[in-house]
């Protein structure tokens, strides 16, 4: 099932630089459209809006392949997901992970997307964002491992990372 939404050009145009690497991460938050009537059951309407803070996603690396160390790239995921995975949000967010330095060295990890939808949101919001979600990752065409979330601590970079390793 799909709400037959579309990612806005803008959104896709982020998400082609996100996979050139210009940036560490792209987040794309569900909101309600501006003058939708609140209060009236079933009168809201949503669009997918690009909520990444340029200033704070800029890569953490070149375009070449240097790594860095797990310690060097976690106050940056941190402070992501302290930003972005609130409470009052439901938001695919896509992270490269690729700059990390393996624990292996044969795996190297790749690009998480984040499907973001809290257990405190509205029913309505959370149907909409269900049936929408997987349309938008799939506009954006980012190549990702996709890891659902709805508690900030389920999130944590070394969680993440054991999911990504083999993947």
């Amino acid at each position: 099932m799909s709400s037959g939404m579309k990612a806005d050009f803008t959104i896709l145009e982020h998400a082609k630089g996100f996979q050139k690497k210009e940036d560490q991460f792209l987040v794309i938050e569900l909101v309600a459209n501006e003058g939708a009537q609140k209060g009236k059951k079933g009168n809201t309407t949503y669009d997918w809006k690009d909520i990444t803070d340029k200033a704070k996603s800029s890569r953490l690396v070149g375009k070449t392949h240097d790594l860095m160390d797990h310690d060097q790239v976690k106050p940056n995921f941190e402070e992501f997901r302290e930003t972005y995975f609130t409470d009052a949000r439901a938001c695919l967010a896509f992270y490269d992970f690729s700059v990390v330095k393996p624990l292996v060295e044969a795996k190297s990890y790749k690009i998480a997307a984040f499907k973001w939808c809290p257990d405190t949101l509205q029913v309505g919001k959370k149907m909409v964002f269900a049936s929408s979600v997987e349309t938008l990752r799939k506009d954006c065409s980012v190549s990702a491992h996709i890891i659902p979330g709805t508690d900030p601590d389920e999130l944590t970079f070394e969680g993440v990372l054991k999911e990504l390793e083999g993947k």
